[in-house]
């Protein structure tokens, strides 16, 4: 980006991670004074984000329950996150899917929630518990899981609820 003469401000938000920046330089005469260069700054927000997992189910009792989990994203900032992202969410045991739509920008230290459904299967019943473990990722588009904004990973433990578990 070239500048005229003069003092500029460039502010930039971008919301992922920042590598390989070279070569930040006035070439201005002006700006060196007597025999040197200016110094310019970079500053790069670090984005965060947190996970919290809940149910409200506490044990399950027969294969095809369904158990509702509650995901809920909370952006620790220092940026907004825009409605030109979005949020998914990789749970071990429901898979990869989209954090419903974000209508608009969460500012930092706000939330955004969502839900999904895990159906207990014949094999949950044969276990004393189902523990599943979910990540969330901000991002853009189809962006890659592995390149997107991370959070922390929560988990979740729903005990089984028979008495006839085998030994």
């Amino acid at each position: 980006v070239s500048y005229p003469s003069g003092t500029h401000t460039a502010t930039i938000a971008y919301d992922e991670s920042i590598e390989n920046v070279y070569g930040v330089t006035s070439r201005d005469a002006a700006a060196r004074g007597i025999g040197a260069w200016a110094a310019p700054s970079i500053t790069v927000a670090d984005n965060s984000i947190t996970l919290a997992k809940s149910t409200p189910t506490t044990t399950y009792t027969a294969a095809g329950q369904v158990i509702t989990y509650t995901y809920t994203i909370t952006n620790n900032g220092p940026l907004a996150i825009n409605t030109g992202q979005n949020i998914q969410i990789q749970d071990d045991r429901i898979g990869t899917f989209t954090c419903g739509t974000i209508s608009s920008d969460i500012p930092v230290g706000g939330t955004h929630s969502c839900t999904a459904n895990y159906n207990v299967t014949a094999g949950d019943m044969a276990a004393a518990n189902i523990t599943n473990t979910a990540v969330a990722g901000v991002g853009t588009g189809s962006q890659s899981f592995a390149t997107r904004l991370q959070s922390n990973s929560a988990q979740e433990t729903v005990d089984n609820g028979t008495t006839d578990l085998p030994v």
